[in-house]
């Protein structure tokens, strides 16, 4: 695969007349970003990106290219940072730690994993090749915010803090968010058994060879 991707939008809707200029360059795959673009983030809308995902996807299709939806999953761009008390992650000492300076990372066990979930489930009538998880990413001492404070003491039998073995959460953590995506992304048992190895993800109409993979 020869994967193209435009990581922003600053020219409204200009950035769409890239899908015909792809293919004349050497390339055959799109990772889809910019017509969801959230400033350097993206992530998918149903109502303000629906119609134009659809018209963007349909423009690649008839140039020949596949494409792999590209999707945060690590931080609150722009247009979701006023959930950040809620969605966000937090520090031991209850502060709102930054990634790139800018941007709240998100929690995964926070109700930031509903919205996301809904998001995968409003892709799936979409024809996309295949998605890409750009996450999760957990601060460096873990997330403390009251949804990890809470599953952490329901699974583990203890408040954080009272004894070692926080370590050998985060990891857990990170398994199970990409294992939780599949169930509002695919449809039947037939799409799940169809998966790459390492993770890799798709939706319903999945080209085999165009799976995207979560970043972990």
């Amino acid at each position: 695969m020869r994967i193209a991707a435009l990581q922003c939008n600053f020219e409204e809707g200009q950035t769409l007349a890239v899908a015909d200029r792809w293919k004349q360059i050497g390339f055959n795959v799109e990772q889809v970003f910019h017509p969801m673009a959230d400033s350097y983030s993206a992530l998918f809308d149903l109502k303000q990106h629906g119609a134009l995902l659809e018209g963007y996807l349909a423009r690649l299709k008839r140039n020949g290219l596949h494409s792999i939806l590209y999707l945060n999953v690590h931080v609150l761009g722009p247009s979701l940072a006023h959930m950040k008390d809620d969605w966000a992650q937090r520090g031991a000492d209850g502060g709102f730690p930054l990634f790139y300076d800018t941007y709240h990372p998100c929690c995964v066990n926070s109700p930031w994993r509903d919205h996301y979930f809904q998001v995968l489930r409003d892709l799936r009538p979409f024809d996309i090749d295949g998605v890409f998880l750009d996450g999760p990413v957990f601060i460096q001492d873990g997330c403390h915010c009251r949804h990890c404070r809470a599953r952490y003491r329901r699974e583990e039998g203890h408040r954080m803090g009272e004894k070692c073995g926080f370590a050998g959460f985060l990891p857990t953590e990170s398994r199970r968010f990409p294992a939780g995506v599949l169930p509002p992304l695919q449809a039947d048992q037939a799409a799940r058994d169809s998966l790459h190895e390492h993770g890799c993800h798709a939706p319903d109409r999945l080209v085999p060879a165009a799976a995207g993979c979560a970043g972990l």
